[in-house]
């Protein structure tokens, strides 16, 4: 804390290092989804948890999952660029959601399932989303509580 008079400059130090590994210049965040798909297609991804059991979902069926829900976003008129919200707690489908929001080219806002009205209303409106993914009925029940002062929602 700077006391009243003195000089308020602050030499910085600025510290570089080299890059270790190269940045991407093609590809995309879902090229693996389709690796997987070709070069393992039985292999276990993620598991989908019903009650206490655990049930494992491989490669091919991941991407069948992922490419009809990334269908459904795109036949709901989501555009590259857009903004989809995921309010959910994690779980499986919170995954093949978030890869068919960038299926679609779309761009992933996530939201605490524990988020109140208020941080939820500012979530929406801040980051222009247009259409939510919902868990179930205590992130509807926050969402429906703002719905009204989020104007460009128009699907959820």
């Amino acid at each position: 804390m700077l006391a009243q008079g003195e000089n308020s400059e602050v030499d910085v130090l600025e510290v570089t290092s080299p890059t270790l590994v190269p940045s991407a210049t093609t590809g995309n965040l879902s090229d693996h989804i389709e690796h997987n798909a070709t070069v393992d297609p039985q292999a276990a991804i993620v598991s989908a948890q019903e009650g206490n059991v655990w049930t494992p979902i491989n490669a091919r069926d991941f991407q069948s999952l992922v490419r009809a829900v990334a269908k459904g976003l795109m036949a709901d008129g989501i555009e590259a660029g857009q903004r989809v919200a995921i309010f959910a707690r994690t779980r499986h489908e919170w995954t093949i959601a978030d890869y068919a929001i960038w299926y679609a080219g779309g761009i992933t806002v996530p939201i605490y399932e524990t988020s109140s009205g208020e941080q939820v209303q500012w979530i929406l409106q801040d980051a222009d989303v247009v259409a939510t993914f919902f868990d179930a009925a205590r992130t509807t029940h926050a969402y429906n509580q703002i719905a009204p002062t989020v104007p460009r929602m128009t699907r959820s």
